[in-house]
């Protein structure tokens, strides 16, 4: 970072005008010129600013710190490595080093490796707090570090379920990207998981093939398999159940291994949702049992436990399907996850034969289904509004049943 934002990022943070940091110093005007970086400010003039914003004056110049530096990039190849445990030897290390750096650089890329690493840990309060922090600082970062900034700005709208703001956050990352001078194939494997998320497939398979053969390239096996996954995953939900039978059956164990492991589970649920959806619902429950009983999160549950209380009930074996709502309903209210609390709460109405009862028609029509047009998921809430618009032509409701399915074509 230049002198000229440093200062401009210090007197930012005290709220301080141009004016009352120039005032007794310089003009207003030279300021906004040192601010800018049309001219370099004298040793004199530079002394005054900063003392007057009580910064050490070794800590605004520009030499690196690069040991401090080198560790920094080391402990975010831990990061996107998924290397648990030498992310967090490394950041007892860092910790350290940085409290005694007076590398402003330094101490910035600190800050933004930290909220990745939140990211990571899933320490999402912790995140939000260096977010907002980063967020004061936006106009201030150049080029790497603006870069880094919107990349980990998408992927924690992402975590947080607001895909509008992901994808925004993400293509300014990509606009970045495109005058940085290194590869990062974890750019385009959040791209297409976002793009996943909004349903938009086509694009979310150019990246993730983009983000596949970047991957294969340095050989990263653990990122490969995500890819196909990813893949698996976008094929299925365009209903190219042939293509995507084939991405995930690539992934069936051949030998036990920690990556088969974490992804084992993922490739039975969607093997379950291939079949569930070619309405063979016994060798669709065979997967998703599999996939549910390898799963050790709670979170990783709700949407099995969902398919798998569906296919009970489209196969009329209601007591089941209750046994497996509750318990879906249970894991959604435990982990505050909205989109399932929903998905839930209109399976029960169907496995309860209550798509009438007006008080389920009220929820559907003010809640449900503005939260799942706000949340971006279009395949969700295209499902909404085809139920909401069903139940009102079955009840003759034709001018309510008309204004909803036109959402269908908006």
């Amino acid at each position: 970072m230049e002198i000229g934002n440093l200062i401009k990022y210090y007197r930012q943070k005290e709220n301080w005008t141009q004016k009352e940091l120039a005032s007794g110093i310089c003009s207003v005007s030279y300021l906004s010129k040192i601010e800018n970086g049309t001219v370099e400010p004298s040793e004199e003039i530079l002394g005054l600013i900063c003392e007057r914003l009580d910064i050490n004056m070794t800590g605004i110049n520009l030499e690196d710190d690069e040991e401090l530096m080198e560790m920094l990039h080391r402990w975010h190849n831990y990061i996107q490595h998924n290397d648990r445990k030498g992310a967090e030897e490394l950041f007892k290390k860092i910790q350290l080093t940085a409290s005694l750096s007076s590398s402003h650089p330094s101490q910035i890329l600190f800050r933004l490796f930290l909220f990745r690493y939140r990211l990571f840990t899933n320490e999402m309060e912790q995140a939000q707090e260096l977010f907002q922090g980063l967020q004061k600082m936006e106009g201030l970062l150049e080029r790497e570090y603006c870069y880094y900034y919107f990349k980990f700005s998408g992927m924690f709208y992402l975590k947080l379920g607001q895909l509008e703001h992901a994808i925004s956050s993400i293509k300014k990352a990509e606009e970045k990207y495109k005058r940085l001078h290194f590869k990062d194939p974890e750019l385009f494997f959040y791209l297409s998981m976002i793009y996943s998320k909004k349903q938009e497939l086509n694009r979310g398979i150019i990246y993730a093939q983009k983000a596949l053969e970047m991957y294969q390239e340095i050989l990263f096996y653990e990122r490969i398999t995500d890819c196909n996954l990813l893949l698996g995953i976008q094929y299925n939900n365009l209903g190219e159940f042939d293509i995507a039978e084939d991405y995930f059956k690539k992934l069936l164990p051949k030998n036990s291994n920690h990556i088969q492991a974490r992804v084992l589970p993922k490739v039975y649920h969607n093997l379950g949702y291939i079949y569930y959806n070619r309405k063979n619902y016994e060798k669709a429950l065979s997967y998703l049992q599999n996939s549910y009983h390898l799963k050790k999160i709670d979170s990783e549950k709700i949407n099995t436990l969902y398919l798998i209380a569906s296919c009970y009930f489209e196969l009329d074996d209601r007591n089941e399907a209750k046994v497996h709502l509750k318990e879906g309903k249970r894991l959604a209210t435990l982990c505050r996850n909205q989109k399932y609390t929903y998905k839930f709460y209109i399976l029960e109405h169907q496995i309860h034969d209550a798509l009438n009862d007006h008080d389920f028609i009220t929820c559907l029509r003010d809640e449900i289904l503005p939260y799942f047009e706000q949340s971006g998921e279009k395949a969700e809430y295209k499902d909404v509004v085809k139920l909401l618009g069903d139940i009102y032509f079955q009840n003759r409701q034709y001018k309510n049943a008309a204004t909803i399915y036109q959402k269908l074509y908006m």
